[in-house]
């Protein structure tokens, strides 16, 4: 008996075998031909992704048990009546919906971003009004490969309360609702996989296929972040930070939500845009396309990075924290090398995450330990910055595809082996190293990261000034 967990993250697409204690038994890893841009991508492509790495980790194990299927998001795939996609995908770094946000935020009475999927259908609509006519469904990424796979239409979310759209949204949108398909909770299956699918992807025919979740839930259970005070740090291109907690916190700077693995518990979260992003960027100014080698770079750079600060708000940010930032280095000076540069890139994305925990702090939560997940989790360098930033223990998994890993633990919960998710998850996920604050960084860090969280206010006047212009 095996599972397959898959996600269509921004860059690439994953797929992962498991068995039904967690244990990895085949992953795949596939590139999209062409690198997305930041506002837009092409749905085709993202299913020629998922296909290869599903077609590799299903080859000659027979049926699965069951698949799941997540992605990022709020990315806008728009179908025609034929299930082909109408024009590009808009990502959910884009924000070029600023201004039907503001006019749903009014009608409503409350923030809506323009990251969110709303707002972008109502550009859609506004901007593009061919492409719009010509779209009978609005869904999500990782609905487009389960419709590929099943030949159904349907939206996945992760719980009633956390969904991409809601019909008071659709309707101050001035939109038609029957373009929105019918929520479905993760683990409810949807279908089988096709005849059609089974031939082009090698995955038998008839396995059966569960609702899916987006890439942050995913995260949580791929990490078991399910108890008390403990936090998810999502790290790819971008980075999620989601604290489970047993009280509701209303603060605009965090999202808020019953938890949807945690039963009486309460998800907060807030995003930062662009960490995996500005390390990927600096390699690009530097030269150095490894990651392994950039981060190697950071080490021979002292903690601090010499007194430089970096701000990681290379692609704007939806978070209320950082409204209308952009990034930057804080304190060059002559003395400054390549070496810091990388460090300082990897601290600030680290000062970030302190800062949205202190939100949460605010609030009256006590975050007691991170989970780390995705590219940042293998190296141990970022995790022990992390560590001596933050003062809390950073714990990485055996699995760092975290994303992977949630989805076939949704398929085990779908497909029944496990009576809910909380046991699902403390049955197939497993921890590896710990890394602890160091004291003898402390001092520094505390100094420097009070510094980094005086940057966005002060520059908050050229922020506006200068405009959004990210894409």
């Amino acid at each position: 008996m095996y599972l397959i967990g898959a996600d269509l993250g921004t860059t690439c697409a994953k797929a992962g075998a498991f068995d039904e204690e967690g244990q990895l038994l085949s992953l795949a890893v596939q590139k999209y031909p062409h690198p997305s841009k930041i506002e837009e991508a092409e749905p085709q492509e993202w299913w020629g992704a998922i296909a290869e790495s599903l077609r590799r980790v299903a080859r000659d194990r027979g049926k699965p048990a069951g698949i799941s299927i997540g992605s990022q998001g709020p990315s806008v795939v728009a179908l025609d009546d034929a299930g082909r996609p109408t024009g590009p995908a808009i990502l959910w770094m884009d924000l070029r919906a600023e201004e039907e946000a503001e006019i749903l935020s009014k009608r409503l009475g409350r923030t809506i971003s323009p990251a969110w999927f709303v707002p972008k259908v109502m550009w859609l609509k506004e901007h593009r009004p061919g492409m719009y006519r010509r779209s009978r469904f609005f869904i999500q990424a990782m609905d487009y490969a389960v419709f590929r796979l099943t030949g159904l239409i349907s939206t996945g979310v992760a719980s009633p309360e956390i969904v991409p759209w809601s019909e008071d949204e659709i309707a101050g949108g001035g939109l038609d609702g029957s373009r929105f398909p019918d929520h479905m909770i993760m683990g409810e299956p949807i279908g089988e996989v096709t005849a059609k699918a089974a031939q082009e992807i090698g995955i038998h025919e008839g396995a059966p296929v569960y609702v899916g979740a987006p890439d942050f839930v995913e995260s949580i259970l791929g990490t078991a972040s399910t108890e008390k005070g403990m936090v998810c740090d999502r790290a790819g291109t971008s980075e999620g930070v989601d604290l489970c907690w047993d009280q509701k916190i209303k603060d605009h700077r965090l999202y808020c939500r019953p938890h949807p693995a945690a039963p009486g518990m309460w998800h907060l979260g807030g995003t930062i845009a662009s960490t995996g992003k500005s390390l990927e960027w600096i390699g690009r100014i530097l030269g150095r396309t490894s990651f392994e080698d950039l981060l190697e770079m950071a080490e021979g750079a002292p903690p601090g990075s010499e007194d430089l600060l970096f701000l990681p708000h290379l692609m704007g940010e939806r978070n209320a924290l950082w409204k209308g930032a952009r990034g930057g280095f804080f304190g060059l000076t002559h003395r400054h090398r390549g070496d810091d540069l990388v460090r300082a890139v990897v601290e600030g994305c680290a000062y970030s995450i302190r800062h949205l925990l202190s939100v949460m702090v605010e609030g009256g939560a006590r975050p007691t330990e991170v989970r780390v997940t995705g590219s940042q989790a293998k190296s141990d360098l970022w995790n022990q910055v992390k560590a001596d930033v933050t003062g809390l223990v950073v714990v990485a998994p055996q699995i760092t595809e975290g994303e992977v890993l949630g989805a076939a633990v949704i398929a085990a919960f779908g497909a029944g082996l496990y009576p809910d998710l909380q046991t699902a998850c403390r049955k197939m996920v497993r921890q590896g190293a710990r890394f602890h604050p160091r004291e003898d960084t402390k001092e520094t860090y505390d100094r420097l990261c009070s510094l980094h969280g005086k940057l966005y206010p002060a520059l908050e006047e050229t922020y506006r000034e200068l405009g959004e212009t990210f894409n």
